[in-house]
């Protein structure tokens, strides 16, 4: 076998392996960046509501819904006041 075989053979199993990881690894990154722009494509693309309500309580919500610190949710009345009445809260601040 001659020297400069020897010598193509070895460069080409010294990058072989690196030259396959660095192809893999574009790939999996390409897969990732397609799934995240697909994720934040469906993100987008939803419409969330905020509840507006002024009634002062409204079943599945607890608390004044026109208030801002209102946590929308059927556990907790807000941030300020959790355990308070509504119509007594020196924090009472209308959304908008």
């Amino acid at each position: 076998m001659s020297d400069t075989l020897k010598v193509c053979l070895v460069v080409m199993l010294g990058l072989g392996p690196p030259m396959v990881a660095f192809g893999l690894l574009r790939r999996a990154e390409a897969k990732a960046q397609a799934r995240l722009q697909r994720t934040l494509e469906y993100w987008r693309s939803r419409q969330l509501t905020l509840v507006t309500a002024t009634a002062v309580e409204e079943p599945g919500f607890l608390g004044d819904l026109s208030c801002q610190f209102n946590a929308r949710s059927p556990y907790l009345r807000c941030a300020v006041n959790p355990h308070g009445p509504c119509q007594s809260c020196a924090f009472y601040q209308p959304l908008g």
